[in-house]
């Protein structure tokens, strides 16, 4: 499966979206995809749930992405929120089970 590129990404939370189906809801990205096999280059897309993170490499439900430039406002959040940001490891989580 062919990586694309995600640029100006975010995390988001879909774990308690109660008109998502359950097998859908975890955690996200949201941002601009290059590369993609349906979208257009630097269309907005919000992923299916993240399943696995490995540096810069994010498996989903249904693709594979190569995390580009994070969104400069998602930046200022994990700052306010005292949070560090590792360029080389930036989505820090453990995938849990919500099942």
């Amino acid at each position: 499966m062919k990586k694309v590129l995600i640029e100006n990404w975010s995390v988001v939370n879909n774990l308690s979206d109660p008109w998502l189906a359950p097998e859908l809801r975890g955690i996200s990205l949201v941002g601009n995809v290059y590369g993609h096999a349906t979208k257009p280059d630097g269309s907005k897309v919000k992923t299916s749930r993240i399943n696995f993170v490995n540096g810069l490499i994010v498996n989903t439900m249904y693709s594979i992405y190569e995390l580009g430039q994070p969104d400069s406002e998602y930046l200022k959040w994990l700052k306010s929120d005292g949070k560090d940001y590792d360029p080389l490891n930036p989505i820090k989580m453990i995938v849990k089970s919500i099942y």
